[in-house]
């Protein structure tokens, strides 16, 4: 018989970020199951927004990290990786054209363009708020 599968949602943090991952590098001979892509869109959608940009920089922290996003620009403009090419754009776009219907190709790569852009400062944003006071010994736990 057939093995039902679960819903993206209900899938392991690690399991979800191999499948992400997978679209992300365009891993060279991983056969994707076509079943994937359709799950990675409604699991994004679940997301939402009000509107394509919000929609948008509300998904792409689901789909890479900063420090994975400070190797890509949209175009692959300063010898970074080109992200217009990766077949999980097409995912984004399908998931947020579940909220907006209408949403042009333009219209979502813009605020796509941006948040690769703010990479950086956000790792910057990151680091800074982690520089705090030295770590206290506790004496309860060895």
């Amino acid at each position: 018989m057939f093995k039902r599968r679960k819903p993206l949602h209900q899938i392991s943090d690690r399991h979800r970020r191999r499948i992400v991952n997978m679209y992300v590098n365009n891993v060279p001979g991983c056969n994707i199951n076509p079943t994937v892509a359709p799950l990675a869109v409604d699991e994004l959608a679940l997301i939402g927004g009000k509107d394509v940009h919000n929609i948008t920089f509300r998904l792409m922290p689901q789909i890479m990290t900063d420090e994975v996003s400070v190797q890509y620009s949209y175009l692959g403009g300063k010898g970074k990786r080109v992200f217009s090419q990766l077949k999980i754009l097409t995912v984004i776009q399908a998931a947020v054209r579940r909220s907006k219907g209408t949403a042009t190709d333009d219209e979502i790569a813009a605020p796509i363009k941006k948040w690769l852009v703010k990479g950086k400062e956000r790792i910057q944003r990151k680091n800074k708020g982690e520089v705090s006071e030295p770590a206290i010994s506790n004496p309860f736990h060895s």
